[in-house]
């Protein structure tokens, strides 16, 4: 939801170029073309969240079918 926020509060804050088409200046060489995204990912806990989160699903899957199999027993 933040991300959506951020993203909602920097609409229309791009700056122009000189042209709409970027991609006929990259392919010109230009060095005037500089690009207002950017992008920063940090995986270093990706493996151990991904295996984590796999756990506690497997965990509660197990946890409702052994729930629904004491329920049925009177």
């Amino acid at each position: 939801m933040a991300i959506l926020f951020i993203i909602w509060q920097n609409i229309g804050k791009c700056a122009q170029d000189h042209s709409s088409n970027t991609a006929t200046y990259l392919a010109m060489g230009s060095e005037d073309v500089h690009s207002n995204l950017v992008v920063h990912a940090d995986c270093h806990s990706a493996n151990k969240g991904l295996f984590a989160g796999l756990i506690v699903l497997a965990g509660s899957i197990v946890s409702i079918i052994l729930f629904c199999i004491a329920m049925a027993d009177k």
